[in-house]
């Protein structure tokens, strides 16, 4: 956030290079935007953009801190509502299975918080079924059904709304195949029964 940015210039940069650099590599084509103005958005310029903030969670080493995973968000100022963005935990097996999502939702809420009234968190993630297996592969499709457990383990509930995410940028097209899910107020929400995600 900016007071991080203030504190410590140096440390700032080199995290948020390391979330883009994950985010580079886990987000592509029409799902990802350019990453140009997010210097201002985390200041919270210009409005009526949304504020962003970025959680990070890190692995302190002799070596430096190199991130285990990023969530980005964007706090909307007027419906005082947290849209998650770009969530992901680094593919390496260490840290799979670990909460570090979890922990980066509850993180990245309190950030929020911090700005303001939240009033709902909603986060937005691929739906399987209108992933076409010709173009998005079998492997794509399988980790769109992962990410669906877990927010169904979270006790994420489906909103039954139809949603496009609008062009991200020149040469973007919008991005039909994505769902919102409103998350619970306390991420340890008490589990489902099964993995399904309510509507």
């Amino acid at each position: 956030d900016p007071a991080l940015r203030a504190a410590n210039p140096a440390r700032f940069e080199a995290l948020l290079d390391g979330f883009v650099t994950g985010y580079l590599k886990f987000f592509k084509g029409d799902e990802a935007e350019s990453t140009a103005p997010w210097r201002e958005r985390i200041a919270g310029k210009p409005q009526p953009q949304p504020v962003m903030r970025i959680a990070l969670p890190g692995e302190r080493t002799p070596a430096g801190e190199p991130l285990v995973g990023g969530l980005a968000c964007e706090y909307y100022r007027r419906s005082n509502c947290i849209l998650a963005t770009y969530l992901y935990v680094s593919d390496s097996g260490r840290y799979r299975g670990r909460r570090h999502a979890r922990n980066l939702l509850a993180a990245a809420r309190a950030a929020c918080e911090a700005l303001g009234p939240v009033q709902a968190m909603v986060a937005e993630a691929e739906w399987p079924e209108a992933l076409k297996e010709e173009r998005f592969g079998v492997g794509e499709i399988a980790g769109a059904r992962s990410r669906l457990r877990f927010f169904a383990r979270l006790g994420a509930r489906v909103l039954n709304l139809d949603y496009v995410q609008p062009s991200l940028g020149p040469g973007k097209r919008p991005v039909s195949h994505l769902r919102l899910f409103l998350l619970p107020a306390a991420v340890d929400a008490p589990r489902p029964s099964d993995d399904t995600l309510a509507g």
